[in-house]
Parts: structure tokens; sequence; C-alpha cells
């Protein structure tokens, strides 16, 4: 059996800023930190477990230099082989749409029987558009596999409030799945090191894209901040309360945006979560048990 497990690196925590975001659509280059995303990690461990000895497993990533965490952890933990789509030149701002026509042009020539995905929540389009191009039936959210025979695998999907099927799937197929939904393997700090310094492995195409038309990210804004608890008032309308579940809140005021709000903390880690706790309660930002 051939499988292929299609994964994607994210911005760590200390790298999460609306610049560095942006920088991550926008820029061809960029300085900042990524790490694997943990949906890719659960597909690694899937894509693992249904492997023997003759079976093939093949990571692979679009995104250039973005992608090398996520391969890095693939090569530390195991995976037979690796390889990375690079980016294309000047092309800046790609949907999931430019990402899924990429990643099926290079998985259609080597004739997969399985393709995982991660799917970070579950709503992502990536695995279904990459299924679509691919010709090959979709199963999301899946939480266990078995092996029926050489052409056929048993498939558990989680559905809407904790329900579960059983779905019989004819390969070849392409499944995603959730992190969570499989133990993970710990890779050591060893494997990882070894994985950091020897980028020879990984193995660097160029990517096949005929200039289909698709949509494109112009902007990207941080979430809207909700200052203070408001109750959703019962007298509007159910479209004005869904538009204000959506928006965060009301709209800030000039006032929630005064110099005080915007101060910054230097002081020693006692000193500082001091301030912070002081600051939180002024804004009625902490839970009542906690006050």
């Amino acid at each position: 059996m051939k499988v292929a497990v299609c994964i994607d690196s994210f911005l760590s925590l200390q790298s999460t800023t609306l610049e560095t975001v942006k920088q991550t659509y926008f820029d061809e280059q960029t300085s900042v930190k990524y790490m694997i995303e943990p949906s890719s990690v659960a597909a690694i461990q899937l894509a693992s477990s249904l492997c023997g000895k003759d079976d093939q497993l093949i990571a692979v990533s679009f995104g250039g230099e973005s992608s090398e965490a996520a391969l890095e952890y693939a090569l530390a933990y195991g995976v037979h082989s690796v390889v990375q789509i690079s980016r294309i030149p000047g092309l800046v701002g790609q949907d999931s749409t430019v990402t899924a026509i990429i990643l099926a042009n290079w998985l259609r020539k080597q004739s997969f029987d399985l393709i995982i995905c991660g799917n970070a929540g579950g709503t992502g389009t990536l695995p279904a558009l990459l299924a679509t191009y691919l010709g090959m039936p979709s199963i999301p959210r899946v939480d266990f596999v078995k092996k029926r025979d050489m052409k056929t695998l048993e498939v558990r999907q989680r559905l809407q409030g904790g329900w579960r099927q059983m779905l019989s799937v004819s390969m070849p197929a392409l499944l995603s799945v959730q992190a969570g939904y499989f133990p993970v393997k710990y890779v050591s700090v060893k494997r990882r090191n070894w994985a950091n310094q020897n980028h020879v492995q990984i193995k660097v195409v160029n990517p096949e894209w005929d200039g289909l038309p698709g949509t494109k990210v112009i902007s990207v804004e941080a979430p809207k901040p909700r200052t203070k608890r408001t109750a959703i008032d019962s007298s509007q309308s159910a479209a004005d309360r869904l538009k204000f579940l959506r928006g965060g809140g009301p709209a800030q005021t000039a006032k929630a945006g005064k110099e005080e709000d915007k101060k910054m903390v230097e002081a020693a880690p006692s000193e500082a979560v001091r301030e912070i706790i002081e600051f939180l309660k002024k804004k009625e930002l902490l839970p009542e048990k906690l006050l």
C-alpha cells in the first residue's frame, strides 16, 4: 500500500502577531518561526499505524520555507520519504484552492492508494477540494481505521452530538483527521535535532501550476476584541443578535482605545502578574469566581 500524508505548519505562539500573520500571506520569505500543525501530527500518526514493513509512507507539504517545520517532524518521526513542493515565485496570498490544485497535480502522478490530511477544527476546505480534484471519496473527522483487505478500509467517522458511524471505504480514498483523535508518539529531541540537521533528506520538487483562477487573500485583520462582558439584548431581532455574536460584541468606542489600555508592563514576573490581574479586574474580564 502506498500512503501519502499531507501536512502543514503554523506560526509558533511566540511569532503570532498581526504583522507576522500578514507576512505568511503576502511575503515570499519571512523570518518567523513555524511548528507543525497539531492535526498534521494526528495524520502522521494514523498513516504510520496503517503502514506495514512492505508499505510506503510519504509526507508532502506545499509552502516552501514555511513547510520545513512540518517536514522535519515527519522526518524525525520516521516517515520513509518527505517531499517539499516549493512556492511559486511571485504567487502570494494564495487560498486553499490554489494549494489543493498544486498538491493534486503532484499526488495524481504518484498513484497513491490512500491520502491522509490534517484538518484543524474539521471545517477546513482543503481535504474536500483535494479529493474533488483527484476524483476520490473524502471522509472527514475520522477517528478509527482498520484495513479489511488490500483494497478496502473500515473507517469510523465522528458526527455531531457524539454520534459515530462505521463506513466501508474502497481505495483510493482521502481521509482527514483532527488533533487529539489519536495518541501521539513521542519524538525524541535527538531525532528532532537529527532531522533539523539533515535537510538533504527532504526532496524538493517544483510545483505544477496551470494558472487556473481562484480566490486570493487581499487583507488580514486581527480578531475584534470584546472589552467587556455584555449580555445580548433579547428585544433585538434574530438577525441583529446573530450579528452581535459574529462580530465579537459591540463596536469599540474611542474610550476603549485610550492610552492606559495600551500600557506595556515591564517588571519582575511577580509584579507584572499583579498589574495584569488589576487590569483584568478593571475591565471585568475575570470570571466572577476568581474575584
